[in-house]
């Protein structure tokens, strides 16, 4: 069923915004040897068609660069070739989302009539603007489509997973976290850490733990502030406190490396978790003490989303 929900919509959004995302780029091609280039580019790329007629690797090529003008450029400049009408609209279609433009993209991906004539880049593209509208169904439909075709985008098994996650099934949605950590080893520390943040939404703490100590940075022993403070709450579920407290620690003394509010959130996050710690060891002055720094964290952030 299509789900319409502000709030989901929403929620849509911040998980796939922590996902790595695509940004519109504003590159155009306005001078002379610009024109030029892109000419040279086009005769190049009649040489690298797909079955369809669309070259196929630079339009994926300038959509992964988060320069989806010059992939609509490209695909103007294409002569029309037979039976390239789902391939074309796909690659529309996602060049649209990809420019943040999700309503557009889905009224002309509904051109589409037959799902294996689509790239799987393009296919990933259009499936987060689905999941952005609060479409999950369709989301999930084409993300687990890709998927049994082999060869899928890691994108493709997130994009999934925060449809999962919004209809809170969290096995499912920490599972296909993992899938993409195994396709995307340069996100692993992310995606396994959202694995557990999952599982620990499910009240399952132990599985959690699990994913999480499958972090690279957790298996060096490297400072990554979501990281420690996921296992740090993995051990406080469990009742393992004065471990929980080592990570937490660390998690509070480590710098985030995302700035501003995302930075605050965590160290906030840390902190109370700490607190709760202490309050299990009867450490209620050190509770106290990390209750007070938190009012004071939350009045910054509040100022921060105020513009204060």
């Amino acid at each position: 069923m299509t789900c319409h929900s502000p709030h989901l919509r929403t929620l849509a959004k911040v998980l796939l915004l922590s996902s790595l995302s695509q940004l519109s780029s504003q590159v155009i091609l306005a001078n002379p040897l610009s024109e030029h280039r892109a000419k040279t580019t086009i005769r190049t790329v009649n040489q690298n068609l797909d079955a369809y007629g669309m070259p196929e690797k630079q339009l994926e090529g300038f959509l992964r660069n988060a320069e989806p003008r010059k992939a609509r450029t490209l695909l103007s400049r294409m002569g029309r070739h037979a039976n390239d009408g789902d391939a074309r609209a796909a690659w529309v279609a996602a060049c649209l989302s990809a420019e943040g433009k999700e309503d557009e993209s889905i009224a002309e991906f509904k051109r589409v009539k037959h799902l294996e004539n689509v790239n799987n880049y393009a296919l990933y593209l259009v499936a987060k603007a689905y999941c952005q509208t609060g479409d999950f169904a369709r989301a999930k439909e084409l993300c687990s489509f890709e998927i049994g075709r082999g060869d899928c985008c890691w994108e493709c098994y997130d994009v999934r997973a925060v449809c999962y996650e919004v209809e809170k099934r969290y096995a499912e949605a920490s599972a296909d976290y993992e899938q993409a950590a195994t396709k995307k080893p340069r996100y692993a520390n992310g995606l396994y850490c959202k694995a557990a943040q999952s599982m620990l939404k499910a009240n399952q703490p132990s599985k959690a733990l699990a994913f999480v100590n499958k972090a690279p940075a957790i298996q060096k022993s490297e400072s990554d502030v979501a990281l420690l403070l996921t296992k740090g709450q993995c051990l406080e579920r469990l009742n393992r406190n004065e471990e929980a407290l080592t990570f937490l620690n660390r998690a509070i003394a480590t710098p985030p490396s995302k700035k501003g509010i995302d930075g605050s959130f965590l160290r906030t996050t840390a902190l109370r978790e700490r607190a709760n710690c202490y309050d299990k060891l009867g450490r209620k002055a050190e509770a106290a003490a990390d209750r007070s720094t938190l009012e004071k964290h939350a009045s910054g952030l509040t100022n921060d989303l105020l513009g204060k």
